[in-house]
C-alpha cells in the first residue's frame, strides 16, 4: 500500500504538469505574428553607419564608375527615381539625376570653394526600372548629365536594403559620405553645403561637427525664446524705442555669436518695418552687413528691401551692391539677372556710367532668353528649367 501510494503521488505529480501542458499549450508563432516580425523596422542609420561598398550596383550607365569608396573623397550619392507614366509625375521628376547636387557644386564653383575632392553619383532606383529604360532618359535633353549613373534594378539592394533603414520618403534622397561611414542622408532638396565643405577637409571629425550641431540646436532654442518674449511685447503695445532696447540687451548678452547676432538684426529689421521705420530696417541691415557681409540673411533681405521700393540713401550705397553681387553669385537664372539690373541703376544713381552698364552686360547675360539664343545658336540642348 505504501509504494502504491508513492507510485500515484508520482505519477500524479508527472501527469499534472503534462495535463496542464495540453490545457495550455505554449503559444506559437501565427502567420500574422510571422508577418508583423518580417515587417518589422529595421533600425535606422544613423550618422557614423559605415555602408558597404560592395552594395553598390555593378552596372553603371555612364561615366567613371567608382570601384571603391576613395580615401578622403565626399561622395553625394544622389538616390534618383525615372519619371512614371502620367504627366504630374513626369512634370515632378523633371529634374537630371543628381540635380540638386550639381546644382550646389556649381554654385560652390561660382564662388571659386568647390572643393577638389568631392565626386557626385547617381543611382536610378524605382522598382519597376531597367537599364535600358534610365539610358532612354539619360538621352533625353532635360536629363542629360556628365558624371557617374548607375541602375539598381527591381530587385537591387539598394532598394532592398537601404531605403528603409536610411528613413527614405521620397525622391530625390542624398546621402553624403566620406570613407565609406555615412555623414548625412535625407531630402536631396535640402543638402547641408555647410557640412560638404567641412567633411572635404582632412581635419573633418564627425563627432566635433555633431557636437557643434548640438550647440547650434540649443542656441536656437535661446533665440526663439528671445525673440517669442520681444514680439509679445510688441503685441502687447511696446513702443520701438522700448523694443529696441531689448534688443540691444540681448546683443549684449549673445552678441558675440555669429548666428544669435543675425538673428536679433533679423528681429529688429522685421520690428522696424512693422512700426513703418523703413530708416531703422535699413540700419539693421547695414550693422548686421558691417559685422558679416556675406550672410545670406542679409542678401535676402536686401532684395526684399529693394522689391518693396523703400527710399534707399546714398551711404547705403556700397552695402547694396556688395550685398547683391554675391546674390547674383548666389542664384541662377532671372533672380541674378535682376540682381544685377539693380547694381546699374545704384551705379547710374552714383553717375558711374561704366559701372552701370557692365553690370546691365553681365544682366543680359544671364536671362533666359539671351541663354536659350546662345544654345539654339551653339546647336545645344535646352537648358534645364530654372
Amino acid at each position: 500500500m505504501k509504494y502504491l501510494l508513492t507510485a500515484t503521488a508520482i505519477t500524479s505529480l508527472v501527469a499534472t504538469p503534462l495535463l496542464a501542458g495540453k490545457m495550455n499549450p505554449v503559444p506559437q508563432p501565427t502567420d500574422n505574428t510571422k508577418q508583423e516580425q518580417a515587417t518589422q523596422k529595421p533600425e535606422k542609420w544613423l550618422p557614423g553607419h559605415t555602408l558597404d561598398f560592395a552594395e553598390l550596383p555593378t552596372e553603371w550607365l555612364q561615366g567613371n564608375a567608382p570601384t571603391e569608396f576613395e580615401k578622403d573623397t565626399v561622395y553625394l550619392i544622389d538616390l534618383w527615381k525615372t519619371p512614371g507614366k502620367g504627366p504630374r509625375s513626369y512634370n515632378f521628376f523633371r529634374k537630371k539625376p543628381g540635380y540638386f547636387g550639381y546644382e550646389l557644386l556649381e554654385r560652390m564653383e561660382r564662388l571659386g570653394n568647390r572643393p577638389d575632392n568631392i565626386q557626385l553619383l547617381t543611382i536610378a532606383v524605382n522598382e519597376t526600372s531597367s537599364p535600358e529604360r534610365v539610358k532612354k532618359f539619360l538621352t533625353l535633353p532635360v536629363f542629360q548629365c556628365d558624371h557617374p549613373v548607375a541602375n539598381d534594378g527591381p530587385s537591387g539592394t539598394i532598394y532592398s536594403n537601404w531605403l528603409a533603414p536610411l528613413g527614405f520618403r521620397s525622391f530625390p534622397h542624398t546621402l553624403i559620405v566620406k570613407n565609406g561611414v555615412l555623414l548625412w542622408s535625407g531630402d536631396g532638396t535640402t543638402i547641408p553645403e555647410s557640412l560638404v565643405t567641412q567633411a572635404s577637409r582632412p581635419e573633418f571629425d564627425l563627432d566635433a561637427y555633431q557636437a557643434a550641431r548640438k550647440d547650434d540646436a540649443e542656441l536656437f532654442k535661446t533665440m526663439r525664446k528671445t525673440t517669442d518674449a520681444i514680439w509679445k511685447a510688441s503685441e502687447g503695445g511696446a513702443s520701438l524705442e522700448e523694443l529696441n532696447a531689448m534688443i540691444s540687451k540681448e546683443e549684449e548678452r549673445l552678441g558675440h555669436d555669429p548666428f544669435m547676432f543675425m538673428q536679433l538684426q533679423e528681429l529688429r529689421f522685421g520690428l522696424c518695418l512693422e512700426h513703418k521705420d523703413p530708416a531703422g530696417a535699413l540700419a539693421a541691415m547695414n550693422d548686421a552687413a558691417h559685422k558679416f557681409p556675406d550672410s545670406s540673411f542679409i542678401q535676402g533681405r536686401v532684395f526684399k528691401y529693394l522689391i518693396t521700393k523703400e527710399e534707399l540713401k546714398p551711404d547705403s550705397y556700397p552695402t547694396i551692391i556688395h550685398c547683391m553681387e554675391r546674390q547674383a553669385l548666389l542664384r541662377d537664372s532671372e533672380y541674378a539677372s535682376h540682381c544685377w539690373v539693380v547694381i546699374g541703376d545704384i551705379y547710374r544713381e552714383m553717375g558711374k556710367m561704366d559701372e552701370a552698364t557692365a553690370a546691365y552686360e553681365k544682366g543680359v547675360a544671364l536671362s533666359s532668353v539671351q541663354r536659350r539664343l546662345e544654345t539654339l545658336q551653339a546647336g545645344k540642348p535646352l537648358p534645364i528649367a530654372d
